[in-house]
């Protein structure tokens, strides 16, 4: 009776230790979007990842590409842009999280437009609206999706600090100077 419930715990261990690890481990979500322009619409291609957490909130890795923008601003002869992304999480209707990054770039018809940038967002589902504007201020296009932000178990395993890394730890430490002594010859 004793090695059949030992037999049992250890296979609910071993399935908690299964699903801790696949929880861990959370895949990216790429989504299309239409990225709404003066010149058409085009496809942005928008990668969410799940890196960890930080505090309560996950961090978010939120990667932009543009293939066929690209294309064709190169093809009407842009050689290079600048401007800003503004951005909104949005619950319900209303706005949790904002945020603005200046972008700059060349442009080609080879290169693909792409762009990253990190948030911290607490779990839950979210609307992402992405504005591009133009130095200015003049909205060059704007883009919607639905992102599912889940919290994730860290990845990275805590370890001791080795020999190296204390000793830069100890070094970086402020160090208070000895009282200068006089020498009498």
């Amino acid at each position: 009776m004793k090695s059949g419930f030992k037999s049992l715990v250890a296979a609910a261990l071993a399935f908690s230790v299964l699903m801790l690890a696949s929880a861990a481990v959370s895949p990216a979500q790429t989504r299309e979007a239409q990225l709404s322009t003066e010149g058409g619409n085009f496809p942005l291609y928008i990668t969410v990842e799940y890196l960890g957490m930080a505090g309560v909130k996950t961090v978010v890795r939120v990667r932009l590409r543009a293939p066929e923008l690209s294309m064709a601003a190169a093809k009407r002869g842009l050689k290079s842009f600048s401007g800003e992304l503004q951005g909104s999480f949005l619950k319900g209707g209303n706005v949790v999280q904002a945020f603005k990054y200046p972008v700059s770039g060349s442009v080609d018809e080879h290169t693909t437009f792409t762009y990253a940038f990190l948030r911290s967002v607490e779990p839950g589902d979210y609307e992402l609206r992405l504005v591009l504007s133009a130095p200015g201020g003049k909205q060059v296009g704007e883009a919607k999706t639905e992102v599912s932000v889940p919290a994730v178990l860290s990845t990275v395993p805590r370890t001791k600090p080795s020999l190296a890394s204390r000793s830069a730890i100890r070094l970086a430490s402020p160090v208070t100077p000895e009282p200068l002594r006089t020498c009498t010859t």
